[in-house]
């Protein structure tokens, strides 16, 4: 996807999002810092399909979030068209779907790790892919460093010589920080929220928050196409 990896999910905007929040991993520019990766191997990473969908603070603040497609029949696919004149800086209604990478971390933060979960688009992951296939296994600690801003930026990866340490296996750590497997993906409250197609419609009237959490927990009906969820982008 090619999204912009502006301050989107600011904490500034935590008031108006669902309780249960979830950082997003991002670096401002010519920031660096050390992270573990909660997957030991590049075949473990998920991708899903997600639209980008604009919200208003209530202090008047426009920001993004991610919102899982649902396929045949989605309300933002059929909206998105009408706001690609909508442009960076601007933030569209709704973007067309696109492919997200998706890996829960610890990021280091200078001394007080954190979970935190990357969501990138295929298109910017592909210029660290390189980098981390060279990483074994690839929860190891790693340096990862962000250089430009807007649409020259660019990411690194490197293996971490002089490095923090945070013991323990990716299970272990996974509890440790009360890592859910629906975290990423997969409820109303997740990163990428899971809405219905109702919900989306509702969106889409109000410019706001759906109600009704609990319809994302029945399953599609036969005659909606469930979400796309890749496993294995080829990477």
């Amino acid at each position: 996807m090619r999204i912009s990896l502006s301050e989107a999910l600011e904490r500034t905007n935590q008031q108006d999002t669902p309780k249960n929040y979830i950082k997003q991993f991002m670096l401002k520019e010519n920031e660096a810092t050390f992270l573990r990766f909660l997957v030991d191997d590049i075949n473990d990473i998920n991708v899903c399909t997600a639209h980008k969908v604009r919200m208003t603070s209530k202090a008047g603040k426009q920001y993004s979030v991610m919102v899982d497609c649902i396929g045949k029949d989605c309300p933002l696919c059929k909206e998105a068209p009408n706001h690609v004149a909508e442009a960076y800086p601007q933030i569209p209604l709704v973007t067309k779907a696109k492919d997200i990478v998706t890996i829960p971390l610890i990021n280091f933060n200078n001394g007080a790790p954190e979970y935190q979960i990357l969501a990138w688009s295929v298109f910017i992951f592909k210029k660290i892919n390189p980098m981390l296939s060279r990483i074994k296994p690839l929860s190891s600690t790693i340096e990862v460093q962000r250089t430009g801003k807007a649409v020259e930026t660019n990411y690194f990866a490197y293996p971490a010589d002089d490095k923090p340490e945070l013991a323990g296996t990716v299970d272990e750590l996974k509890k440790k920080f009360d890592v859910k497997d629906d975290d990423a993906t997969g409820r109303f409250d997740s990163l990428i929220r899971e809405w219905t197609a109702s919900q989306m419609e509702e969106y889409l009237t109000t410019g706001t928050y759906p109600h009704s959490a609990t319809a994302t927990t029945a399953k599609p009906s036969e005659d909606v196409e469930a979400p796309v969820r890749r496993t294995n982008y080829g990477f």
